[in-house]
């Protein structure tokens, strides 16, 4: 298996603009229920699904969460916002 990090980077790259701007903005809110938004939304890939099962707290949990946030962050701004020079 992939480690965590390759895992993450793949998964945010093949996300759909739609899905990426999904992701990127309840991350940006992070209002009540987003976090759950979010879980639901990733489990929906097997192997993000695993990925997320082997923690072992909801601490664990919500620190692989927030990775994803982290990548899908960077990744929105590769897509969408112009380099300012």
């Amino acid at each position: 298996m992939k480690n965590s990090d390759t895992l993450l980077r793949e998964y945010v790259r093949r996300l759909t603009d739609e899905d990426l701007r999904f992701i990127f903005s309840r991350f940006s809110q992070m209002l009540f229920g987003d976090r759950a938004e979010i879980v639901e939304f990733l489990s929906e890939t097997r192997d993000i699904d695993r990925y997320l099962q082997a923690a072992t707290s909801s601490f664990e949990l919500f620190n692989m969460v927030d990775q994803v946030g982290e990548l899908a962050q960077k990744e929105y701004a590769r897509r969408f916002e112009k380099v300012k020079d």
